[in-house]
Parts: C-alpha cells; structure tokens; sequence
C-alpha cells in the first residue's frame, strides 16, 4: 500500500511556511476507516509513519492556487485542534489546477473534496501518478532535495574534508548504491529486527547486510568500517544504549552516509544524537510491520534523491 497526505486549505495564506492547524474533526475526512485507524491516536509511531509520506499542499477548489509537494515535519494534538508543521520541496514544480483535476481519480480524490478544509491519507503512489502524468520528470524527482531537517546528512561543505583514518584501511572498492549496513547489538533478541530490515530493503531492490556476514579482515571493526564506507545508507539501531552502534554511528557521519536511527526507547538516544529525528518502534509483530513500512518509506525517499 502506497499513501500520501493529502492536506487542503481554504485561506490563502496556508503553506507559506507557517504550522497549519486543522479541527480533529477535518483530519483523516475522505479517507478509509482501514487506513484512518492506524494513525489516529498521533502516538510517536504513528507520527514517524505520517512523516514518512510524502504530502501534497493545496487549497479548496475556489481559491485558484496550485498545489505543492513536500514533507511533514512535525504533528500535534491539542484538544479538538491538530496542528502540522511542513516542509514544502521548492525544487519540484507546482501542480497547476488544471493538472490536479485531471488525477483526481488516480490520486484517489473524491468528486466534491476539493470544496473542503481537511487533511486526508490517500492510497495512492504519489510520485509515480504524477511522473506518470508529466508533471514531473524521474531525474528532476531524483536530484531533488528536501531543505529540511528530514535527513541526519550534513550539507556538502564548499572545500570537502579528506577523509585519512590512521585507526583503518580505506577499502579497495568505492561506495555500492544499492548496499544499506545495519549497525545494531549483536543479539538475538534483534534478530527478527534485522529481518524486517532486509524485507523493507528487498521491496525496494537494496542489498541489506551486517557485519555478522562479512568476515574479510583479521579485525572486525575493520570490516565494520569496510562495510559502512561502501554502504549508501546506515541503520543504525541505538536500543539499549550499545556504546558499539553509537561509535559505529560516528564513523557514518564522519563518511557523509545517510544515517536512519531507530530505537526501541527514546531514553536510549545518547545527548548528542536527540537533535536527529529518529523512528521509535517496538519489538513485536504489529511494531515490526510498522516499522517495515517505515524504513521502506524512508529508504525510498533517500534513494530518490540521489
């Protein structure tokens, strides 16, 4: 199942920039009960989910401004009121009126929902819809990148940093695209927690290893290193405070690589990593299969980019 947010406005000043604040009542509007039920009590995993999608901002069908893609970057409840901050992608076109009226039914939009304020989740490919209409372009949709906090990547630096690590050996072979390493404690109480990585990396066509798998140099943490200098992007796993994931953690800033920190307690994300979103899960069925569609969302999205 492929979702978006779907976020209408009636005023014109909406998606400026300001947080956007809904009535309960108009949130999750037009949208199926199967789908509406996973999201509606706004816990920690429901919000990381609802972030995880990309959002489409336009405004009701009278006001005559075009709609725009981009990101929720934070959501709260207050009583009867919702409020969302966002992020929207200046770097993919807008879509014009015209353009939208002509997706309704592959974006999974009611005939008259356009006349109403609300905030919808839709069961539909949102990327693909619109490249598949023209709207946008496969290689602008990959070079696009988000100005926001989403990713745990620092910005390229004008005069770049050379990397001579005295500690390891710089391997032979450059970075994989399709390669993502788990940085998780050795145990086996993560072991289905490694499974449900490598399903969300299969969905998407990545290679997910850990460096159980690999046994080429006389010292693990040299293969260790290996493993993330050729990855594109890291999972790292800060349950139970391992002090080996956090270095691990490090090492993977330091290279530049795409960081997804994840966690079964918040309380285990060390002071100097709190500023980075995280996404929190729990080690059970249900909170397994949240956090494949998670993780798969979020890989999408950095391999998107690049």
């Amino acid at each position: 199942m492929k979702l978006f947010n779907l976020l209408v406005a009636y005023s014109e000043s909406a998606w400026s920039g300001e947080p956007y604040t809904y009535s309960l009542s108009r949130v999750f509007e037009y949208t199926k009960d199967s789908i509406a039920d996973q999201f509606r009590s706004f816990d920690d995993v429901a919000v990381e989910k609802l972030m995880s999608l990309p959002s489409l901002f336009a405004h009701e069908e009278g006001v005559g401004l075009d709609a725009q893609v981009g990101q929720i970057v934070g959501v709260q409840q207050r009583s009867n009121e919702v409020r969302v901050k966002y992020e929207i992608d200046s770097n993919l076109p807008k879509i014009s009126l015209d353009e939208l009226s002509r997706l309704v039914w592959e974006l999974d939009i009611g005939n008259m929902e356009m006349y109403r304020t609300h905030w919808a989740l839709k069961d539909a490919d949102l990327f693909s819809v619109l490249i598949d209409a023209g709207v946008i372009t496969q290689s602008v949709l990959k070079n696009v990148m988000l100005s926001s906090t989403l990713d745990a990547t620092p910005q390229e630096s004008v005069e770049a940093v050379p990397i001579k690590p005295s500690v390891f050996r710089i391997p032979d072979t450059g970075q994989e695209p399709d390669l993502v390493s788990v940085m998780m404690p050795f145990h086996p109480d993560f072991d289905e927690v490694y499974s449900t990585l490598q399903k969300a990396c299969v969905k998407i066509g990545l290679r997910c290893m850990n460096a159980n798998e690999i046994w080429e140099a006389n010292e693990i943490i040299q293969d260790i290193f290996s493993l993330i200098y050729r990855s594109k992007i890291v999972v790292c796993d800060f349950s139970n405070k391992n002090p080996n994931v956090f270095y691990e953690a490090g090492i993977a800033h330091t290279l530049g690589r795409s960081v997804i920190p994840i966690v079964q307690n918040t309380d285990h994300v060390p002071f100097d990593l709190k500023h980075y979103r995280h996404i929190l899960y729990l080690n059970n069925e249900q909170g397994r299969t949240d956090l494949e569609e998670v993780i798969e969302a979020r890989l999408r999205f950095l391999t998107s980019r690049n």
